[in-house]
C-alpha cells in the first residue's frame, strides 16, 4: 500500500519565514506525530512532501538551532529512501493508494491552500485539520473524510477526531520513584509571566525525568484543548492534574481517559493552589492504581502507531 502524506501550505510558510526560524516553521504537532506514527507503520511505502526532515535524527540539531525546547516527537526517525519526484505525475496516474492532505498550520489556510487541494481531488483523499479553532472551511468535506482535531460538533461520515499522540518508546513500563508532588512546569498563556519562570528544562531527558519523580503534572487547555504535553505526563508514568477537563467538548480529546482523569481530580488532599499533597492523608495506594491504569491505556491507544492505523483503517472502511 502507497501513502503520499502531502503538507497543504507548508512549502509557502517555511518560504516566507526568515532564515533563522525556517526550521521551526516545518513543525506542526498534529502532522507531527500523524507522521511518526505512518512512517513506523508503513515505511517506505509512504512517501512525504515536503519531506518531513525537521523529524529526522540526522537534523535534530538544526531544528534546536530555531528551537531549542522541541521535545518529543523530533529526531526519532532515521531518514528513509524515499522517491519524491514527479508527485503531480504520479497521483494522475493513481500510483498511491490513498492521498492524505495535511493542512500545515491548519487556522490559517487560505484560497491558495484551497488551490492546492484541487491537484489532488481525483484521488482517494483524507484531510487533516490540526488547528486550534473549531472553526474549519466547509469547502473541504467535498474532497473526502476531515479528521478534526478541536472537533465541537458531532462527527458523521465526513468527519472524524484526530488527536496528538506521542512515540511508544517514550512510554514507562514501570512507576518511577515519587520525589515530588507536581512537575516543575506550570503551563500558562505566552503574556503569564508564570510561563518563563518554570519552562526552564533545555533538553527532553531532563524535561521528561521531571514528569517521571512527580505524582502530579499540572495541565490544561491553552490555545486548543490539545497539547503534547498532556501525552508527555501520561507517557513519563505521571497523572495529569487537567484542571478543567470537565468542559472538553466530548468529541475533542477523543482518545484521552477523561474518566480516568476526571477521577484523578477528585483525589482527595490535593492542594492545587500550593501545588501540594497532605502526605500523611493522601491516599497512595488509590494513586497507584489510578496511574498502573493510566500507563497500560497510554501504550494501547496514544501512540503515533495506534493514530496511524486508526486513520488508515477509517480511510480503507470510507474508500
Amino acid at each position: 500500500m502507497k501513502i503520499l502524506f502531502h503538507s497543504i501550505g507548508k512549502a509557502k510558510k517555511i518560504e516566507k519565514a526568515d532564515d533563522n526560524h525556517k526550521w521551526e516553521w516545518k513543525t506542526d504537532y498534529q502532522l507531527d506525530s500523524l507522521f511518526h506514527g505512518l512512517r513506523s507503520v508503513l515505511g517506505e511505502d509512504l512517501v512525504d512532501t515536503p519531506e518531513f526532515d525537521h523529524m529526522y535524527k540526522e537534523n535534530l540539531g538544526l531544528l534546536h538551532k530555531d528551537n531549542p525546547k522541541r521535545f518529543t516527537l523530533f529526531g526519532k526517525i532515521d531518514a528513509c529512501n524515499v522517491d519524491r519526484h514527479d508527485i503531480l505525475e504520479k497521483v494522475e496516474k493513481k500510483y498511491f493508494d490513498y492521498v492524505i492532505l495535511g493542512l500545515h498550520h491548519a487556522d490559517e489556510m487560505d484560497d491558495e491552500d484551497l488551490r492546492e487541494i484541487e491537484l489532488f481531488k481525483k484521488s482517494k483523499l483524507a484531510i487533516i485539520h490540526g488547528g486550534d479553532n473549531g472553526t474549519y472551511n466547509k469547502e473541504l468535506l467535498k474532497y473526502g473524510p476531515v479528521f478534526k482535531r478541536e472537533l465541537y460538533e458531532d462527527p458523521n461520515d465526513k468527519l472524524y477526531p484526530i488527536s496528538f499522540s506521542i512515540p511508544k518508546e517514550l512510554i514507562v513500563n514501570d512507576v518511577p520513584e515519587k520525589k515530588q508532588s507536581f512537575g516543575t512546569v506550570i503551563p500558562s498563556f505566552m503574556h503569564q509571566p508564570s510561563f518563563a519562570k518554570t519552562y526552564i528544562f533545555e533538553n527532553e531527558e531532563d524535561y521528561l525525568n521531571d514528569y517521571k519523580k512527580s505524582l502530579f503534572g499540572l495541565t490544561f487547555r491553552k490555545g486548543g484543548w490539545d497539547c503534547l504535553r498532556h501525552y508527555e505526563i501520561l507517557a513519563s508514568g505521571c497523572l495529569p492534574y487537567f484542571w478543567d477537563l470537565q468542559e472538553c467538548p466530548a468529541h475533542t480529546l477523543k482518545w484521552l481517559p477523561k474518566s480516568l482523569l476526571l477521577d484523578v481530580m477528585r483525589l482527595p488532599h490535593v492542594e492545587v493552589k500550593t501545588l501540594s499533597i497532605d502526605q500523611e492523608k493522601f491516599n497512595f495506594s488509590l494513586y497507584g492504581d489510578l496511574l498502573l491504569s493510566c500507563i497500560q491505556y497510554t501504550k494501547e491507544r496514544l501512540t503515533t502507531e495506534f493514530m496511524a492505523k486508526y486513520v488508515l483503517d477509517t480511510i480503507k472502511k470510507i474508500y
